[in-house]
């Protein structure tokens, strides 16, 4: 199965403890936009509001770095 990736935006996020670095990007590779959230579930509903304003209505497909658990808050509120 193959998908079109040209109705799709990529974010990958950089884990840390305290912040997340998440930079979205296009099916090329071409950064759109950096943010920088604060690893706390209450600030994740604001982040996706901030992404969406990017989107122009295609979806988007997260890859998180596997560091410590710091994102197991943030996989599971996207989840």
């Amino acid at each position: 199965m193959s998908i079109d990736r040209t109705k799709y935006l990529f974010m990958g996020v950089d884990l840390d403890k305290h912040s997340h670095t998440a930079v979205l990007c296009n099916c090329f590779g071409d950064k759109i936009q950096t943010f920088k959230v604060q690893n706390t579930p209450l600030q994740f509903p604001l982040f996706l509001d901030k992404l969406n304003k990017f989107t122009d209505g295609k979806g988007f497909i997260f890859g998180l770095e596997d560091c410590n658990f710091y994102g197991r808050a943030l996989a599971k509120f996207l989840i």
